[in-house]
């Protein structure tokens, strides 16, 4: 039976043949029937993979034309039911509920059928290798699923094969664009093993192709979000590969070859006999590399997908690259154009002229931002830097010399600071009675440093001192408080170094440890006056007091006894390791005892006479009398605190004891070098000559001369040797008997 509907359209004419169910009720059907085809056509070719060699165009037909017949159905709903159906509104509602349904359904459909579409075309553009076709189809597709996966469509089978298909083709696109851009530039690099070999540098290029396919695949590679990355990659190779090398190596240049197809970068090698390459042609051949990249592919712009506004790739090349690039600039090129002198200095603003057309060069092509460079910054540092390399060079330098053998000497001591000190202080305007030159104040030879020998290396170091500090007076404030405190830390470093790099040297060779003794107290000689030399000359606050040394005077004269008298000990060891031998000087009747005995005193004898040999003509000369005059009076004492404390002496042990102290007696006033009578500046400087000599008396003489020669305490003997000691030295010569006994009783 015909509806309401029906029978009012068909009274007004408006609906022939059929009625709305029946025709909304086919749409229905058909959309069914279309859906059922499209998801089994989807699932087969996306989600199980099935092979099918049938077109789709029946399936965007059926579609397209269910969609045409549901828009027709509308229109006519809207235009000419809807006005008839005031009275039925319930089975209205119930038509256009239905046809919304279906409008619906066939959108979806239709929106599958479009991502089909785009997935067909993607493969047809990869193959004919139209890139950025490829990218938009795939946007396209991209869109049309964000509008399939509102609501439960999300969760439908074919949804997430299509989203599964997305996927795999935006990988396979991405993976096609690494092998166009390896296509596009193409490197040749040596291997890692030979990477530092010259010939293996030389054969290193990079090629880069003039097919109008560049644009494309850069484009895509933007559009994928693979391009900063690839950029990036290629811009560290062109730094590690090509620039480093030329900045590296002196005589490098880059050479630019083209042909139809490629442009070839590569690297030639020019002897020039410069160590290292100056900035004005390294500038040049940087700008040589870069133009010619901009050249064929940096030129190409792209649009900053966040502000829209277009940015060339040189901008983002250069973006990566500056930082390395400057630093590598400034550490290998222009850290070694930094002039060494003053008069150098003056020449420099060639070098920063030419830093700053480089700098505009830059700008121009676009790889640097205008205002953003730290190489003219630091090139127009060149005071700062100046005076930190002067001071750099100096320390390397001063270094060297304290770790120079010590061996090699030169005399000193002939020149008097006060000389020196009464022409630098010309302009004093004190009272000339309260200068400090005043011969009224100090004698002549106050100042004067006493002739010895020093190491060559130190001579050259003092030197080194008073050169940089003179220059230091010509320069500006800033590098004369540098070069004056380098002059310091000079001073400071030897305080550590000579001791520990020498220290081995210094405790076995006693030249050396005299020569050490020497420089210190040579050095601390210098610095008393080095600074009041300068004073007035140097700028504030250096002129106000601070420029002066004074304070490492004691530093350095601790270091000179401390070392010297570590020798010291270490040579009185070594004397008593040899008298160790003489068995403290008892039986020396027997054979093997004396010659124990006189083999002792000869060592020691030995080592003195070689202690004579190099200190000698080595240290002042009144250190060294102080010096030997000290071992002398230890072998002295030695000897004598052994022969005092036998208890019994034979006439033939006073005969042995007598001949070996003898030749004691003859063999060490040579040693002192003394111009006076040998018995009196012995006396004078050893302290147990006296008691030596009086010992040696003892021996050969009898108890009347004994007692004669202590007179009652008032005697020679007496002034010698204790009571005790003459007392001992009776009993163990003479027998007991009441001569003896009378004799000791006289002994008080």
């Amino acid at each position: 039976m015909a509806s309401l509907v029906a029978e009012v359209l068909a009274t007004s004419g408006g609906l022939e043949k059929e009625d709305l169910p029946t025709r909304i009720g086919k749409i229905s059907n058909k959309v069914d029937s279309i859906k059922w085809d499209l998801s089994s056509y989807i699932n087969d070719k996306f989600s199980d993979f099935s092979v099918s060699f049938s077109s789709t165009t029946e399936l965007y037909n059926k579609v397209d034309s269910t969609s045409r017949e549901i828009s027709s159905l509308t229109h006519q709903i809207q235009n000419d039911v809807s006005n008839q159906l005031s009275s039925s509104t319930s089975d209205f509602q119930d038509l256009s509920s239905q046809l919304k349904r279906a409008n619906a359904i066939i959108k979806t459909l239709d929106i599958i059928c479009q991502a089909n579409e785009s997935l067909e075309k993607f493969c047809e553009a990869l193959k004919v290798k139209e890139y950025m076709t490829a990218c938009e189809l795939l946007t396209v597709l991209q869109e049309n699923l964000k509008h399939l996966q509102k609501g439960k469509l999300n969760e439908m089978k074919i949804i997430k094969a299509l989203k599964t298909e997305l996927t795999v083709h935006q990988q396979t696109l991405i993976h096609s664009l690494g092998e166009a851009w390896a296509a596009a530039v193409v490197w040749k690099i040596p291997n890692v093993k030979d990477s530092d070999r010259l010939d293996s540098i030389l054969t290193t290029n990079l090629k880069i192709s003039l097919s109008n396919k560049v644009e494309d695949i850069i484009k895509a590679q933007h559009a994928t979000n693979v391009l900063n990355n690839r950029i990036q990659s290629f811009g560290k190779r062109v730094v590690e590969h090509i620039l480093k090398h030329i900045i590296l190596i002196s005589g490098m240049e880059p050479k630019v070859d083209s042909t139809y197809q490629f442009m070839t970068i590569s690297l030639q090698k020019k002897s020039d006999g410069s160590k290292h390459t100056a900035p004005q042609k390294l500038y040049k051949h940087i700008l040589t590399i870069l133009q010619t990249l901009h050249k064929h592919i940096l030129s190409i712009s792209i649009e900053d997908k966040q502000t829209g506004e277009k940015i060339s790739l040189m901008k983002i090349f250069g973006d990566f690259i500056w930082k390395d690039l400057s630093l590598c600039v400034i550490n290998h090129c222009l850290v070694h154009s930094i002039p060494t002198s003053s008069t150098q200095l003056e020449n420099y603003m060639e070098i920063i002229q030419a830093t700053e057309e480089f700098e505009a060069k830059l700008v121009e092509l676009g790889f640097l931002t205008e205002g953003s460079s730290s190489l003219l910054t630091y090139a127009k540092d060149v005071n700062v830097h100046f005076a930190n390399k002067k001071c750099q060079d100096l320390m390397v330098e001063a270094r060297k010399l304290m770790t120079k053998e010590l061996h090699s000497t030169v005399q000193v001591g002939d020149h008097s600071p006060a000389e020196k000190l009464a022409k630098l202080d010309a302009s004093d305007t004190r009272d000339p009675h309260t200068a400090i030159a005043d011969k009224e104040v100090l004698s002549e030879g106050s100042l004067r440093f006493p002739v010895c020998q020093i190491s060559q290396s130190v001579e050259t170091l003092m030197n080194l001192a008073y050169t940089t500090l003179q220059e230091a007076v010509t320069s500006t404030t800033q590098c004369a408080v540098q070069l004056f405190y380098t002059v310091r830390n000079m001073f400071e470093l030897f305080c550590e170094v000579v001791p520990t790099y020498h220290k081995n040297s210094l405790l076995q060779l006693p030249q050396l440890s005299a020569l050490h003794h020497n420089n210190c107290m040579y050095i601390a000689h210098h610095l008393l006056t080095i600074g009041h030399q300068y004073k007035n000359q140097l700028p504030a606050p250096l002129c106000e007091g601070a420029a002066n040394m004074i304070d490492l005077v004691p530093v350095y004269r601790k270091l000179a006894t401390d070392c010297f008298l570590a020798q010291m000990r270490a040579q009185r060891s070594q004397m008593m390791e040899s008298f160790s031998g003489a068995l403290g000087f008892a039986q020396l009747e027997e054979e093997d005892s004396r010659k124990q005995a006189e083999k002792a005193v000869k060592q020691v004898l030995h080592q003195l006479n070689h202690l004579c040999s190099v200190w000698k003509d080595v240290l002042p000369s009144s250190v060294y009398i102080k010096a030997m005059s000290t071992l002398i009076n230890t072998a002295l004492q030695e000897m004598v605190n052994k022969i005092t404390a036998l208890e019994d002496i034979s006439v033939d042990d006073a005969h042995q004891l007598f001949s070996i102290m003898t030749i004691v007696t003859a063999k060490t006033p040579p040693l002192l070098q003394l111009s006076e009578s040998e018995d009196v500046a012995m006396a004078i400087h050893v302290s147990q000559w006296t008691k030596f000599t009086e010992i040696m008396i003892v021996l050969e003489a009898n108890l009347q001369e004994i007692l004669e020669r202590w007179t009652d305490g008032k005697g020679p003997l007496a002034h010698a040797l204790t009571a005790n000691e003459v007392r001992s030295l009776i009993r163990a010569l003479f027998q007991n008997t009441e001569k003896r006994a009378a004799a000791l009783g006289k002994i008080k």
